[in-house]
């Protein structure tokens, strides 16, 4: 449940703020105010229901994501019939965040090994250039690795290798040919 809200916590307070504006919109009779605002009975009620709503959303999400392997994610996006240019950019810059976290993990390392920075503003500014070189070094590593997916025949989509099982038309083609090798 830790770890939920952590995950939630941010969408959560989203929110919260954009749907707090009902609470002083919705006609009906004043509970309290603020100043010039005027909370009302059913704005409280229509809060109530926008977040409870929201929040039911936002965990389900959470769940989701935090369950379910990103490459089945973006399958299943792909199954809903998602633009391909956007599921292409979901995948892309999936795996530019994994080699991202690799390289602030190897640039890390290497600080350590090297004891760099012992005051604060020392510190600050080896985590400053740290993000740096790992950005950049990323960025570097992603567009090398584009060249090479573009040289191996990529052509606007990232091809996923799971298995998806056979659909009723495809069963039986590979029946129909299995009956004619036979």
């Amino acid at each position: 449940p830790g770890v939920l809200l952590a995950r939630a916590s941010v969408p959560l307070a989203l929110l919260v703020l954009a749907s707090a504006g009902v609470l002083f919109m919705a006609p009906g009779s004043v509970i309290a105010g603020l100043g010039p605002l005027r909370v009302t009975d059913r704005g409280v009620v229509l809060f109530a229901s926008a977040l409870g709503r929201g929040a039911a959303a936002v965990v389900s999400g959470v769940v989701l994501v935090s369950t379910t392997p990103f490459p089945e994610l973006v399958a299943a996006l792909r199954e809903l019939r998602l633009p391909r240019a956007v599921t292409s950019s979901l995948a892309l810059a999936y795996r530019f965040l994994v080699l991202l976290g690799e390289e602030v993990t190897r640039i890390r390392r290497a600080a350590q090994v090297r004891n760099g920075g012992r005051g604060s503003v020392a510190v600050r500014r080896l985590a400053v250039g740290m993000a740096a070189a790992a950005f950049a070094r990323s960025y570097d590593r992603s567009e090398r690795v584009f060249r090479a997916m573009r040289v191996r025949g990529y052509r606007d989509s990232v091809p996923s290798l799971m298995y998806r099982g056979l659909d009723p038309a495809s069963a039986l083609r590979v029946g129909g040919l299995l009956t004619l090798a036979a």
